[in-house]
């Protein structure tokens, strides 16, 4: 006996079928050319930038499952402008980013969202965007939540939220310098310091001890660009020979400036060593450096031997430290024979 359904009857489960044939082909909706390799696995043609570590352009790059939650790095707590940028850890396999942004009173409301493909987030330290449609819309005082949505041809996850609120400017303090300090050995060192909140630049000052104590590094560096949670950083932007040097920073907020002035308890010392090779001692003085001291071959020589006898200085140092422990290797061995047969 055949049994005939009614029309009525297939319609719901015809509508059901669709539905699922086309959340089938959305999951595997990439941005590039998309293949599937007959293990429910999408594939997709990688774009011309590095998507992440191991992923380069022209290669298969095959999506067995959705990417990882980024981690979201900043703006997080008080800040002190209108128009944040957001940085977070970039997403291995993650084809595209979207950032959401909500007020914390009403998280499901979104006030901006917007969605990047990787290359036009990425950078070498990881990824951030500085959307300016967001500018107007921040209020001082109110908290806003925001949130990073990862996503590949399999789908996409959540970040966690993070938390800030526009505030006032603040009375800016003065940076504490961290590093270098005393003996160091380096062309170019890098310099650490305290952030300061509200901090929108900063100002390295470097001076030569030696040299009518000369500021020889006078650079600006944008905030947003050296600062990372408590700390900042930059290398220095020119090479600094072999000398005693004592440097310090300020920080600005539009007009004002934390300190006014560096004086000697605002700075701190290093002395570089054996940061050059004897023969590029004198080749790899800066212009200022070379008007200062003119180029002459007695005055090259004594600094290349100079240079020499703190090589073997240190070399002697080390070889004497390296006896010592090997004295007290052998110290602590046999003390420990209390317990033989002898």
């Amino acid at each position: 006996m055949i049994r005939y359904e009614s029309p009525q009857k297939k319609l719901p489960i015809a509508a059901m079928a669709g539905i699922s044939m086309l959340l089938l082909v959305a999951s595997c909706i990439a941005q590039e050319s998309l293949e599937t390799n007959g293990t429910g696995n999408c594939n997709c043609t990688c774009m011309n930038h590095q998507l992440g570590p191991g992923i380069e352009f022209g290669e298969k790059c095959e999506y067995s499952s959705i990417p990882d939650k980024a981690i979201l790095i900043s703006p997080k707590g008080a800040i002190y402008i209108k128009n944040p940028t957001f940085k977070w850890n970039p997403v291995k396999y993650c084809t595209k980013y979207c950032l959401k942004v909500a007020r914390a009173s009403q998280p499901d409301q979104f006030i901006f969202e917007k969605c990047y493909q990787a290359h036009e987030v990425l950078s070498d330290w990881g990824c951030s965007i500085q959307p300016e449609e967001l500018k107007d819309q921040l209020i001082l005082h109110e908290s806003y939540r925001w949130w990073i949505i990862t996503s590949n041809c399999r789908g996409k996850s959540w970040s966690n939220y993070m938390e800030f609120v526009c505030d006032n400017d603040p009375q800016l303090s003065k940076p504490t310098p961290i590093s270098p300090m005393g003996l160091v050995s380096a062309k170019t060192p890098e310099f650490k310091w305290t952030a300061v909140p509200g901090a929108t630049k900063y100002n390295l000052q470097v001076i030569r001890g030696t040299t009518g104590k000369s500021i020889v590094v006078n650079a600006w560096f944008d905030a947003e660009r050296v600062t990372r949670g408590d700390t900042c950083s930059a290398f220095s932007p020119v090479i600094l020979p072999d000398d005693v040097y004592f440097w310090g920073v300020r920080a600005k907020n539009k007009d004002n400036y934390a300190p006014e002035r560096l004086n000697d308890k605002d700075l701190l010392y290093f002395e570089n060593i054996c940061a050059l090779k004897p023969e590029d001692a004198a080749e790899n003085l800066t212009e200022a450096e070379k008007e200062i001291r003119p180029e002459k071959k007695e005055t090259i020589r004594a600094e290349k031997e100079m240079i020499e006898a703190k090589r073997e200085m240190i070399e002697a140092k080390r070889e004497m430290i390296e006896g010592m422990k090997k004295k007290i290797k052998g110290s602590k061995k046999s003390g420990c024979n209390c317990g033989s047969s002898d």
